[in-house]
């Protein structure tokens, strides 16, 4: 079992290597804590859009589906904030925002159900949530595209395996 300080110091690695700017302990909109955050805005030919992309890692044991839902809510509204970006959003600019819990205790079968299920749909802003099982040593995120929005999941997907899921193996 990997231990929380050594997943997040190597988790801000791949961020720095991967050239997102790295914020560590944050507080969010509602009194949510952050562990570390990795942000990167840039140009997708996909669409030919800007795309703004946030990690938010965040700490907790016995995740639920409204633990991922409010870090995604807060880390939303902090992300408007710390990137004022002079695009309306849906006129060639979206926020893809990824929630990370990491747990050192086994997610529940309804939690894993809801990300197995394709997180909540959004105007030009696409929801990832992934939770982070240390006892186990596995990322839960969506596997699967779906149709809405499924330019972008193959994206989300591998930025995940890049700078998470590579930390565990």
């Amino acid at each position: 079992m990997i231990e929380f300080i050594n997943f997040i110091e190597k988790v801000k690695n791949n961020f720095q290597t991967g050239r997102l700017k790295v914020r560590e302990n944050i507080e969010l909109p509602g009194g949510i804590s952050c562990d570390l955050a990795g942000e990167k805005t840039y140009f997708s030919f996909k669409g030919l859009v800007v795309l703004s992309r946030y990690f938010l890692i965040q700490k907790k044991d016995n995740v639920t589906v409204e633990d991922l839902k409010h870090l995604f809510d807060s880390g939303f509204t902090w992300a408007k904030r710390v990137n004022r970006v002079p695009l309306f959003r849906g006129l060639q600019f979206a926020y893809l925002v990824i929630p990370v819990i990491v747990s050192e205790t086994t997610p529940s079968q309804e939690t894993l159900n809801y990300i197995e299920s394709g997180a909540r749909k959004h105007f030009s802003l696409f929801e990832f949530p992934v939770i982070i099982d240390l006892q186990a040593g596995k990322a839960h995120y969506l596997r699967k595209t779906q149709l809405w929005g499924a330019f972008y999941y193959s994206d989300m997907r591998k930025a995940v395996s890049k700078f998470i899921e590579s930390t565990l193996g």
